[in-house]
């Protein structure tokens, strides 16, 4: 713990980033939304892609912070443009949903798409969702049962 906050404090992002998940979960310190916000935003603000989605979420969510899906959106995408697969996921959620975003089913296929061939499983079974109903791209079967061979295989070896 105290190397973590020495490192957190000298502004080593990774660092930053778990120090915020102590706090979010009360992992050898006493749990403090706040102070996971705070710790959070400070790697985040340095690029952590990690810590970028955990915002996104937050701000999704309302967990510890006020709810503000704009806030979400621009956290998720910072991320998922890093390559951070589960905030690609959650990206392609909102755009599914039309959550903070205008309702968009190839944007959201886009963003399942990079989040699925990075292994993500929750990304690989909505885009066989995706394929199963059309939705974004052309109804293919085939493309179906593939994704969510994918996902079930990928969860498999969670």
């Amino acid at each position: 713990m105290r190397d973590t906050r020495a490192a957190a404090e000298r502004g080593d992002a990774h660092a930053q980033y778990n120090l915020g998940k102590m706090y979010e979960l009360g992992h050898g310190v006493t749990r403090d939304l706040a102070q996971a916000d705070s710790w959070y935003r400070k790697a985040a603000d340095q690029g952590d892609p990690q810590a970028q989605n955990e915002l996104g979420m937050n701000h999704e969510s309302g967990w510890g912070v006020m709810r503000d899906l704009a806030q979400a959106l621009m956290w998720y995408r910072k991320a998922a443009e890093r390559g951070n697969a589960d905030a690609q996921l959650n990206l392609g959620k909102m755009y599914l949903n039309g959550r903070g975003v205008a309702q968009d089913d190839a944007q959201a296929v886009a963003w399942f798409r990079k989040a699925a061939e990075q292994g993500n499983a929750g990304a690989q079974y909505y885009l066989g969702e995706m394929y199963a109903n059309g939705l974004g791209v052309a109804r293919d079967d085939v493309q179906a049962v593939a994704w969510y061979r994918k996902s079930a295989d990928d969860r498999i070896h969670l």
